[in-house]
């Protein structure tokens, strides 16, 4: 990007293969020159510790309980929880077609949910199908609502008639813990547009992964697009964590106001 005798600034694309896929990341370094050597000056994040401290456990908590093989009560299966697409639209970018909602469970139970969508053609053929993915919160407790995003690569928005979608769910154990608590949130304009903040776990365990979505709307409340980061290191109790979900530079100027949800995974399992 720009270099000197003895200092430069270089830009270093990595893109990361996970559990969940991949995804590129954009980091702008500063490296010195040392003697016949270059060396990157890595910032330090320095932990904040915690001293030892009781937290009770106050959280809701739900159990399925599954019948017995010799119980004759339950012998139907348990109705799925009532899910819904309060939001749905999709939008053409770049070479593919993108459909972005935002799901509730409506029902009194946690369900694991999931969006599948299928685009169909004005002859009525199936163009293709695809789901949501990582681009969703799976795991929905009664009345929350997720925003999801679902991709199709290499089709173009004239080509579509109609779009099918198809949420799906299933009764899960579920509690509220671990808390994660999103602080400090702030919409930045352009250049640069994004959304920063501060994710807190105030449970006493460690989280594994977190994951926050952005859901941003205009000013008549419209859901104008979805966009996610996943954090690159594990949420310690009581420590707070910084994100930053970039948007669009051709979406920002459409922006009004946003809302950020945190899923999370823990090493007992899906929160």
């Amino acid at each position: 990007m720009h270099a000197t005798a003895n200092d430069a600034e270089v830009q270093l694309v990595l893109r990361w293969s996970t559990v969940v896929g991949s995804f590129p990341d954009t980091k702008n370094l500063h490296v010195i020159r040392n003697g016949d050597r270059w060396q990157v000056e890595w910032p330090l994040v320095k932990e904040t510790r915690v001293p030892p401290q009781v937290i009770p456990v106050n959280y809701l908590r739900w159990d399925v309980i599954y019948r017995g093989p010799e119980d004759d009560w339950g012998a139907q299966d348990v109705e799925s929880p009532h899910v819904r697409i309060v939001d749905m639209h999709p939008v053409e970018r770049g070479d593919g077609v993108l459909i972005m909602g935002e799901l509730l469970n409506e029902d009194v139970v946690p369900a694991y949910v999931a969006v599948k969508a299928t685009l169909v053609g004005k002859t009525g053929q199936v163009i293709a199908t695809e789901d949501s993915f990582d681009k969703i919160s799976h795991v929905l407790l009664p009345k929350q609502v997720t925003p999801f995003l679902i991709s199709f690569a290499k089709v173009s928005l004239s080509e579509v008639g109609s779009v099918r979608m198809e949420p799906a769910s299933s009764l899960i154990a579920a509690s509220a813990d671990p808390v994660i608590a999103i602080q400090d949130q702030q919409l930045h304009p352009a250049p640069g547009a994004s959304l920063t903040g501060k994710l807190v776990d105030q449970s006493g365990q460690v989280v594994n992964v977190a994951h926050v979505l952005g859901t941003f709307y205009d000013r008549n409340g419209q859901l104008v697009w979805v966009a996610d980061h996943y954090m690159d290191r594990a949420l310690l109790p009581q420590t707070p964590a910084s994100f930053t979900i970039a948007i669009p530079p051709d979406i920002a100027g459409q922006v009004s106001t946003e809302r950020a949800v945190a899923a999370t995974y823990s090493a007992g399992g899906i929160q």
